[in-house]
């Protein structure tokens, strides 16, 4: 281990000193230092490859890193990047596309479900759009126009989990302004309506007695309504959290789709 991190650091500090702006001059490099440091490269491509994942990369002459565009992007949205010290530039494709192969070129494909993972991390369109204009020479306009079509599906369902609390008009002014119970908020979905977490339920049920909810409600967890063929006085409710109801205030589960 103490070997590899002398080999990284001699390879720092040559690029930091010598004017390498190729691959070639690169991998000349890397076998002078894995020789220095009794380190056998089989592969150089590899080698390459893996020091490129590293971040260990040529320099130009101001020690930054050059901004050359080196992604190529397909029909099919599939991406590929060769391992071109010279035109690496950091970017956060892995928040919106999937790699699909890792060989002499490296490989991501942008697809429906990567595109919804990147705006589950509040990633937008044009977040996306920005970084592949990083390492991209152009943006297809097919591509962008998918993008915003995933985006606009997505934006049509929000899918929430927790608890969520229906609150009187009066409590709901000061939910709004107490402070210590925002940490335990997820969302308030609607008006006298909040989503809290659903972990922290002891915790925040605290907090409401603290601004003067005396008597909290048990949490309604589950309502189940008479099928045809049972008596209308069949409805029974199944509560947790004991105690005794309080008709300001009310707990109800609830998945909002």
């Amino acid at each position: 281990m103490k070997i590899c991190f002398l080999f990284l650091k001699f390879l720092e500090q040559k690029l930091e000193l010598l004017e390498i702006y190729s691959l070639q001059a690169f991998k000349r490099l890397v076998y002078i230092g894995s020789f220095l440091h009794n380190i056998h490269i089989s592969d150089i491509d590899e080698a390459c490859s893996f020091l490129y994942f590293m971040g260990v990369m040529p320099v130009n002459e101001h020690n930054g890193i050059s901004s050359s565009p080196f992604g190529i992007i397909d029909t099919d949205f599939s991406i590929t990047f060769h391992p071109s010290f010279l035109h690496y530039k950091p970017n956060n494709i892995h928040y919106y596309a999937q790699i699909s192969s890792f060989d002499t070129a490296i490989m991501y494909i942008i697809t429906k479900q990567s595109a919804c993972k990147a705006f589950d991390q509040n990633l937008s369109v044009s977040d996306i759009v920005k970084d592949i204009a990083s390492w991209s020479t152009q943006i297809s306009p097919m591509l962008m126009q998918q993008l915003e079509y995933i985006y606009h599906e997505y934006e049509q369902i929000q899918i929430f989990d927790g608890i969520s609390v229906c609150v009187s008009e009066r409590l709901e002014h000061i939910i709004d302004k107490y402070e210590p119970l925002q940490a335990y908020i997820v969302q308030k979905i609607a008006k006298q309506v909040y989503l809290f977490t659903r972990d922290d339920e002891r915790k925040w049920r605290e907090e409401l007695i603290k601004i003067g909810v005396a008597t909290l409600p048990s949490t309604i967890k589950q309502i189940h309504r008479p099928s045809d063929d049972e008596p209308d006085d069949a409805c029974s409710i199944e509560v947790d959290f004991d105690s005794d109801v309080d008709e300001r205030f009310y707990v109800i589960p609830m998945v909002r789709l």
